[in-house]
């Protein structure tokens, strides 16, 4: 991704970060719990639909792939050995400027449901 950043980026790669911490309203609690019972989905659907619009309005790009860790284990050849077992599912979704958001949302749910019936594939 071509994000913008607000300074050069220095010659020695740091990893130091900061934490944002903020609260959200309860109306805006309120629309996005209505929205979740109205599209049956998770919230986890919707935050991901409103994050992948603001990468565009920020990129400028249409195109947007990400990667996610997902830990249900589905192999039943699996079940009685312990450890922790994390497949890394990829996702690509088109925010395109003419559709709306419940356009790109709806089709973002139908792609989500296809990964994980297909999370037994390995990325």
């Amino acid at each position: 991704m071509n994000l913008p950043y607000d300074y050069p980026r220095p010659v020695i790669q740091s990893f130091e970060g900061a934490n944002l911490t903020f609260e959200v309203g309860e109306e805006i609690k309120r629309n996005i719990n209505q929205l979740t019972k109205e599209t049956n989905t998770t919230l986890y659907m919707n935050l991901l639909a409103v994050f992948n619009i603001l990468l565009m309005k920020y990129t400028g790009q249409e195109d947007i792939s990400y990667r996610f860790a997902d830990s249900r284990e589905t192999a039943c050849d699996l079940e009685n050995i312990a450890g922790m077992f994390v497949n890394t599912m990829a996702m690509r979704n088109k925010p395109a400027g003419d559709k709306t958001f419940k356009e790109f949302f709806v089709q973002g749910k139908g792609k989500h449901i296809k990964a994980y019936e297909n999370q037994d594939y390995q990325f």
